[in-house]
């Protein structure tokens, strides 16, 4: 496996993208969280003026829960499609948009490849697709099983051959111009008494299980390209 768990933790434990069957495992404190968010129900405190606590992992688990709710009542609400819009700046800039958002994507090539340097090239933004798809996959499913994080880094490496690239002939009896193997470290710290390290290695297996970008790396996707000439 190109995936790598490392996990850390510190003191005593008592013992990219959420399935349905995921809700199982949610702890009562976060389906008490759920509940208060979804039916709008008032937050018991002893003083009016007490705010309620933040949510675990500031993610906010009742719209997947109703995401998940409405994709399961009508199941072709999840198919769903992606957008980006490229255009060339100068050099070997690019600035990606996203269509109906005010997101932006710049890229470059470094200084050694002709470009300025002034943002990561195109294969780095690939690797770091992948790291925060993986990201948003590890506290969807910590978050799902009331597990708080203490710290996520996700460390990623690939090796690619730019003789395809330079025009310059093949590269080791292949005209493979993409990476050839990526390398992940997933460095996984949870809170003290949060879980152990079975569950952080279930929450690792089902990211990997899960992961849109994860999947579209390590599986042929087609890829239809159309030339409008102006």
């Amino acid at each position: 496996s190109f995936f790598r768990l490392h996990t850390r933790f510190s003191g005593t434990f008592p013992c990219c993208r959420l399935r349905p069957e995921m809700l199982r495992l949610v702890s009562p404190r976060v389906v008490g969280g759920l509940s208060r968010q979804l039916l709008g129900a008032a937050v018991s405190t002893s003083s009016s003026s007490s705010s309620p606590p933040p949510p675990l992992n500031s993610v906010n688990l009742g719209a997947v829960v109703q995401l998940i709710e409405a994709v399961k009542a009508n199941p072709k609400a999840a198919e769903t499609r992606w957008r980006s819009s490229v255009v060339w700046t100068k050099g070997f800039q690019a600035t990606a948009r996203i269509p109906g958002t005010p997101h932006t994507v710049l890229s470059d090539e470094p200084l050694a490849l002709g470009g300025s340097g002034a943002a990561p090239n195109p294969v780095e933004i690939v690797l770091s697709a992948l790291g925060q798809c993986l990201a948003v996959g590890y506290a969807a499913a910590a978050t799902a099983r009331g597990v708080e994080l203490k710290s996520l880094r996700i460390d990623l490496a690939g090796d690619i051959n730019i003789i395809p690239f330079l025009g310059l002939g093949e590269a080791e009896g292949s005209r493979h111009a993409g990476f050839r193997a990526v390398e992940v470290g997933v460095h996984l710290e949870a809170q003290p008494g949060s879980a152990d390290a079975a569950v952080l290695q279930d929450i690792h297996e089902h990211v990997l299980a899960t992961s849109p970008v994860g999947h579209t790396l390590q599986n042929p996707v087609p890829v239809k390209y159309q030339l409008h000439l102006k």
